[in-house]
């Protein structure tokens, strides 16, 4: 809420703002599929002969093609939502970026917080074992 709220007065008109929210709320649905492949990998990878309710056809040459492939067009697509689209003229190419980053930025900390919180309590009931 308060996110919007600062966006109405730090960028002119209201078709800006719709524009820049949508490119935001974009950018952070690519960075979850980015780490969706990234994970989907990795799980193969460390765990091939898990029993799992699909499996990619093609064992591990086709779970790395559709990885591969869902990574780049995800990296694509993240480049290019910080181009700023020609028809919202009414703000700058360098404050769009600015106002994307910060967006991202503060939509982020607070998961960034709890993964570093739960991090560190994993860390202390670790060393409280030995």
């Amino acid at each position: 809420g308060s996110l919007v709220s600062v966006t109405f007065l730090v960028v002119p008109g209201v078709q800006s703002v719709f524009w820049i929210l949508s490119a935001l709320l974009v950018q952070l649905y690519v960075l979850m599929y980015i780490l969706l492949f990234l994970a989907a990998w990795q799980l193969r990878r460390t765990q091939p002969d898990k029993q799992r309710p699909f499996r990619v056809p093609g064992g591990w040459v086709g779970i790395t093609v559709v990885c591969l492939a869902g990574l780049a067009l995800s990296l694509l697509v993240f480049v290019a939502g910080f181009i700023r689209p020609a028809s919202l003229n009414q703000i700058g190419e360098t404050q769009y970026l600015a106002t994307i980053i910060a967006g991202m930025a503060i939509s982020l900390l607070p998961a960034c917080f709890l993964i570093l919180r739960r991090r560190q309590r994993a860390g202390k009931s670790a060393s409280t074992t030995d």
